[in-house]
């Protein structure tokens, strides 16, 4: 009788053991599942499936992808035009038409961003030659959805720059506030420039939205704590240094949460919690863990924050010139940014949405192509930057 009681605990100890086995496989699978599902390639396949709410997500990631294939194949961004076309099955498909010089491969071209494109898990639809061998057509999207028209068209007035060229990456601060035309000039501006929204305004959902169709990189601009007292605005409260490791994690997941699209995050104000070593660990662990990048407005010169994010494994982004406060002569900062990138290989400046600024940047733009001198995104700017 005791060995049969001895059997039966060991049989039923056997099962419990079984049980917990495939409850662990459940959840490893159940994680792995959810973060698959939280990539590019994750969302294209729920939008495939029928989860037309992914469209807007994928289009804008699809749209990034694109431009950076045209960047590698060294296509200006002023070159290219990107506009609303015809609605599709679940939104407006985006036209994105570029002039490269005559003596371009188009097959070359065709091959880079199929590569590209393939490699986010997206596709290109088809490839049409036109005009005897001077235009290429290309449908890209998913299997079953088109989210762009691509048009490449041969022209004498493009020029190619150079991946060694001098780089420049400007920061445009303070989007979400207004969902105005000279916020809508900045999305459109033909420029590599990168798109700050402070979370949780009332229209920084929409900024994320134009911006990322635009192909720009988008920004939280993070509310943190200055030196002086200021109080909270908007939905998302400052990151103070009084508040907890839990408490300011909860806030930088929530202040990513209400900034779709996202490449990365950079400080708004921030003097004194940039400065303190507890309160940016947790930021920037946020950040590594959402695999996302962290620029450094640099509001103080005791800001700890590039060389922390470098500690991490993370890249050192940090801001070198403020082109636009209030008094400064704009466009003798924005010479010196593009001498120190012809001088260092690179430069990184933070300007806001004023209407004199978008100006300024328009000069800029024309300036920095006369001298050599491209516009990047910050994420290609990370990648140069780690490789200098």
């Amino acid at each position: 009788m005791a060995g049969k009681k001895r059997n039966t605990k060991r049989q039923i100890g056997n099962r419990l053991k079984i049980l917990a086995g495939i409850l662990s496989l459940l959840v490893i699978i159940a994680f792995g599942t959810a973060r698959y599902f939280n990539t590019t390639g994750g969302r294209i396949f729920l939008l495939d499936i029928g989860f037309d709410g992914k469209y807007e997500r994928v289009q804008r990631e699809i749209g990034v992808t694109l431009l950076g294939a045209l960047g590698k194949c060294g296509i200006r961004r002023d070159t290219i035009e990107i506009r609303p076309g015809e609605s599709g099955k679940s939104g407006s498909v985006y036209i994105v038409k570029a002039m490269v010089p005559k003596e371009s491969s188009l097959i070359k071209i065709n091959n880079t961003i199929d590569k590209e494109v393939e490699g986010c898990g997206g596709r290109v639809r088809s490839c049409y030659e036109r005009n005897s061998g001077k235009k290429i057509e290309m449908e890209i999207g998913t299997r079953s959805r088109v989210t762009h028209r691509c048009i490449i068209v041969k022209s004498s007035k493009a020029v190619l720059i150079s991946e060694k060229s001098p780089a420049v990456a400007v920061v445009v601060d303070d989007f979400g506030f207004f969902n105005n035309k000279l916020a809508r000039d900045f999305i459109a501006v033909k420029a590599s420039i990168t798109i700050a929204v402070i979370p949780g305004l009332k229209y920084s959902d929409d900024i994320c939205r134009l911006a990322g169709g635009a192909g720009k990189d988008i920004l939280c601009h993070l509310p943190m704590e200055p030196e002086q007292e200021v109080e909270d605005f908007g939905k998302i409260p400052f990151v103070r240094v009084s508040m907890s490791d839990k408490r300011i994690k909860r806030i930088v997941e929530k202040a990513l949460a209400a900034t779709p699209g996202l490449i990365g995050v950079n400080n708004h104000m921030g003097s004194k919690a940039t400065a303190d070593s507890r309160v940016m660990k947790v930021v920037l662990k946020v950040c590594r863990k959402q695999k996302l990048l962290f620029f450094d407005s640099l509001t103080s010169p005791s800001s700890v924050a590039s060389e922390m994010a470098s500690s991490m494994g993370m890249s050192p982004l940090r801001n070198d010139f403020f082109l636009d406060n209030s008094g400064d002569d704009v466009r003798r900062n924005m010479r010196k940014m593009m001498d120190t990138a012809s001088r260092r290989g690179w430069a990184l400046g933070i300007m806001h949405v004023k209407r004199e600024s978008l100006e300024d940047l328009e000069w800029m733009i024309k300036e920095a192509g006369k001298r050599g001198i491209r516009f990047v995104n910050l994420r290609e700017m990370s990648v140069l930057i780690q490789g200098s």
